[in-house]
C-alpha cells in the first residue's frame, strides 16, 4: 500500500465523518476535513496534503471543479472527485481539471481503496515528472549560460585583437609623423592614417553598442523592393570581379513598417556575406530577391531568433541567395553569434547586426542552407499595417 495524507472537501458533514472513518480503517492520514471552499484553499495551503477528496457540489463558495482548478494551478495537486451524478455534461466540465478519478456515491470500500491507490501513483509520477522538467531546465540554462560565456570570451578576444592592430596603426604612424616634423606634408599624412586607424576603431565600438542595446528604430513606411534597386549599383560595384550580382525584385513593394537605415544595412550585409561564401577560383552568382511570403512557407523555414514565431499572415521576404559551398548544421547553429566566424578573425558581426535589425523591426532571419548548394539568408519582416488591411 501507497500512503497518504489526505483531504476531504464534502459539506455534508454525516458523510465526510463516516468517510474519515472509512480512510483511517484503511490505514490513511486524513489532515483535515471542510465543507467550504475558502476553508479549504487555506487549510490544503497550511497542511502537508497529497490527494484531496472532493465533492464536485459543494453549497456556497466556489465549485468543487472551480476549487479542484485552483488546486491544481496554485498546489500543484490533484483530487478524487465525489459526487452522486454520473452524466456526461458534469463530468466533462469537471474532465477539464484533470482530476486523478471519480467515485460515485454510494461507493464501497474496496473501490474507495484501489481508487486511492491509483491516485497517489499518478501523484508521484506527476512529481518525478516535475522534478526531471526541473532539472532539464537547469540543465538548458547552465548549457545557456556557458554558451554566453563562451560567446563573450569571444567577442572579448576579438575585439581586443581589433583594437591591438588599430592601436599599433595608431601608435606607429604618430611615432613616424612625429620622426618627420620636418616634412610638415609627410607629417600630416601619417597622422591621418593615424586618424582613419582610429575612425575604425569608432565604428567598431558603434557595432558592438548596436548589438548590445538593439536600439528602437525611427520606423515609417518603406518600399523594400525600392531600397534593393537604388543600392543595386553600389553593392555591384562592391562585389569582387569573380561574383555576379543580380535581382528578381518586383516592380513595387511590398511595404514595411521598418526603418530605412537598418533595411538598408542589412542588404549591404547580406551581400556581402553571400559573396565572401563565392569561391574566387570558380565564381558564383549572388540573387537578391524579394516577395511576399505566408506563415505556412515561414514554417518550413529555420528561423532566428530560435523561438521566433511568425505572428501574422504574411511577411515582406528580403533574399539573398548564394550559389557557394554552403554550410554544415554546426556552423548554422552558431552563424549569428558575435564574432563567431569561419573566416579571418576579427570578423563575424554582419549577421549578428542583420539578426539584432530584424529583432528591432519585429521580424525574423531564415536561413536554409546545405553543404554544396549555397545558402538563402531572408530577412522577415511584417507588412505595414495599412497596407495589410
Amino acid at each position: 500500500m501507497i500512503p497518504g495524507r489526505l483531504y476531504i472537501v464534502e459539506d455534508e458533514a454525516l458523510i465526510a465523518m463516516e468517510l474519515q472513518d472509512r480512510l483511517q480503517t484503511l490505514g490513511y492520514d486524513v489532515a483535515g476535513t471542510t465543507g467550504h471552499s475558502d476553508v479549504a484553499m487555506r487549510e490544503i495551503a497550511e497542511r502537508n496534503v497529497d490527494l484531496v477528496l472532493m465533492d464536485i457540489n459543494l453549497a456556497g463558495g466556489a465549485s468543487g471543479i472551480e476549487l479542484a482548478g485552483w488546486l491544481r494551478e496554485h498546489l500543484q495537486l490533484g483530487v478524487i472527485f465525489l459526487t452522486a451524478f454520473s452524466d456526461e455534461p458534469l463530468l466533462d466540465r469537471a474532465s477539464q481539471v484533470e482530476p486523478y478519478g471519480y467515485l460515485v456515491k454510494p461507493y464501497d470500500e474496496r473501490g474507495l481503496h484501489a481508487t486511492i491507490q491509483v491516485a497517489l501513483v499518478k501523484r508521484d509520477a506527476e512529481i518525478e515528472r516535475r522534478r526531471l522538467h526541473e532539472e532539464r531546465l537547469a540543465l538548458e540554462r547552465r548549457l545557456l549560460q556557458a554558451q554566453k560565456h563562451e560567446s563573450l570570451g569571444r567577442m572579448a578576444a576579438a575585439i581586443t585583437h581589433w583594437l591591438n592592430n588599430i592601436l599599433t596603426v595608431v601608435i606607429g604612424e604618430m611615432e613616424m609623423a612625429g620622426a618627420h616634423l620636418d616634412d610638415p606634408e609627410r607629417a600630416r599624412a601619417l597622422l591621418g592614417k593615424a586618424r582613419a586607424a582610429a575612425e575604425r576603431a569608432g565604428d567598431l565600438g558603434r557595432k558592438v553598442r548596436q548589438y548590445v542595446e538593439q536600439p528602437v528604430p525611427d520606423v515609417g513606411i518603406f518600399d523594400v523592393a525600392a531600397a534593393c534597386r537604388d543600392m543595386l549599383t553600389l553593392l555591384r560595384a562592391a562585389a569582387p570581379e569573380y561574383v555576379r550580382v543580380s535581382t528578381q525584385i518586383p516592380a513595387a513593394g511590398p511595404l514595411v513598417a521598418a526603418g530605412e537605415d537598418l533595411i538598408r544595412d542589412a542588404i549591404a550585409r547580406l551581400v556581402a556575406n553571400a559573396t565572401e561564401a563565392i569561391d574566387r577560383d570558380t565564381g558564383g552568382d549572388v540573387v537578391l530577391s524579394v516577395e511576399d511570403v505566408t506563415r505556412e512557407q515561414i514554417l518550413a523555414w529555420r528561423t532566428f531568433p530560435e523561438k521566433w514565431t511568425a505572428a501574422a499572415d504574411t511577411y515582406a521576404s528580403l533574399a539573398v541567395r548564394d550559389t557557394g559551398s554552403g554550410m554544415t548544421d554546426d556552423v548554422l547553429a552558431r552563424l549569428f553569434e558575435p564574432f563567431y566566424s569561419t573566416k579571418l578573425i576579427g570578423r563575424g558581426l554582419g549577421l549578428t547586426l542583420v539578426l539584432a535589425a530584424a529583432r528591432a523591426m519585429g521580424g525574423a532571419v531564415a536561413v536554409d542552407t546545405a553543404v554544396g548548394r549555397g545558402s538563402t539568408f531572408r530577412l522577415l519582416l511584417p507588412i505595414a499595417p495599412a497596407v495589410a488591411s
